[in-house]
């Protein structure tokens, strides 16, 4: 177990990986932490070189007040770093089964895997098929196995 100071670091740490890599994150937790596709891999490396634990991907659509209405949409949190808000995809979560890596392959090997699952992902609607490489509003968000009592700032 870890200690209080220790796990105080590591969410600060947490804080300031999430902030900077500009996500917004729906509720108080850490589940459904929406990344901006520009930067999705900044974000999973990083997460993944400080032993953070992803363990599900769910979907969002990044949209925008004038130019974009949402087409598959539930929930409407705004984008914290600029215009516009994105809307829930309302699908099964994708489990990501990972652990925390002991060397730099390993946790290359993650890193690859999690990139390559969200780069290769094709959605299914009635008559459709999206993907996340050419559907630019398809929006990646991440949750995190961390401790009960954390609660995002």
């Amino acid at each position: 177990m870890e200690s209080n100071e220790s796990n105080i670091e590591r969410k600060k740490l947490l804080d300031n990986i999430l902030e900077k890599n500009q996500t917004t994150i729906v509720g108080n937790g850490y589940v459904d932490i929406i990344i901006p596709r520009s930067n999705y891999i900044q974000l999973i490396n990083e997460l993944v070189i400080n032993n953070f634990i992803i363990t599900y991907i769910t979907w969002w659509e990044y949209c925008t007040w004038d130019k974009f209405e949402p087409k598959y949409w539930m929930g409407w949190p705004k984008n914290k770093f600029g215009d516009g808000w994105y809307s829930e995809i309302c699908m099964d979560f994708n489990e990501i089964k990972t652990t925390i890596a002991s060397s730099t392959n390993e946790k290359e090997e993650i890193i690859d895997y999690i990139l390559s699952f969200i780069e290769n992902t094709e959605l299914h609607f009635y008559n459709e098929s999206i993907t996340f490489k050419d559907t630019k509003s398809l929006t990646p968000a991440v949750w995190l196995d961390v401790p009960d009592d954390w609660k995002n700032i």
